[in-house]
């Protein structure tokens, strides 16, 4: 049997993420994913969607395997997490990139998308953010230029356009706050 609950699903990534902190603000790392998951719940009422969310780093960015997922949280959530998951981190940087736009752009499903276009605008919310503070400093936290970290969120913004994702206009504003 699944578990199927929103918080079994926030107490799993809690204890997976324990001990990391956001790159840029040293904020807990949990703060992300709940932030994700926060904003697809003021669009959509679909659960597995909302925990696919909250889960979506854990096999990207700990020790958590999708087979664990598989087991606790069943092959639909799995798959969104699978779908947004980054995981081979030793390729070099427009590699991963790319590797993961052509597979978003052919084989996910709309709900990774979604949680894919979320979790870029945590992400944007959060270099704008810092961008207004420090300027163009911060992109040397980054493993890439200014330039191909605003190239590379471009091109997913104008498919999450074509995907009709909602929040595609805040996106876009946030994008041109640091051009």
């Amino acid at each position: 049997m699944h578990s199927l609950s929103i918080y079994s699903a926030i107490e799993f990534a809690n204890k997976a993420h324990r001990g990391q902190d956001r790159k840029l603000d040293g904020d807990p790392f949990i703060v992300h994913p709940l932030a994700v998951a926060g904003l697809l719940a003021d669009y959509y009422s679909d659960k597995s969607l909302i925990i696919a969310a909250i889960l979506h780093d854990v096999a990207e960015d700990t020790p958590v395997t999708f087979d664990q997922l598989r087991k606790k949280f069943g092959e639909e959530i799995t798959q969104i997490v699978m779908d947004v998951s980054q995981t081979d981190k030793k390729l070099p940087w427009k590699e991963r990139k790319d590797r993961y736009f052509k597979h978003l752009t052919t084989k996910a499903s709309i709900n990774a998308i979604r949680v894919s276009a979320a979790d870029k605008y945590h992400n944007l919310q959060d270099i704008v953010s810092w961008w207004q503070q420090l300027g163009d400093e911060i992109f040397t936290h980054f493993n890439a230029s200014k330039e191909e970290i605003l190239a590379n969120y471009r091109r997913l913004i104008e498919f999450f356009e074509k995907k009709k994702i909602p929040w595609v206009n805040q996106l876009w504003d946030l994008l041109r706050a640091i051009t």
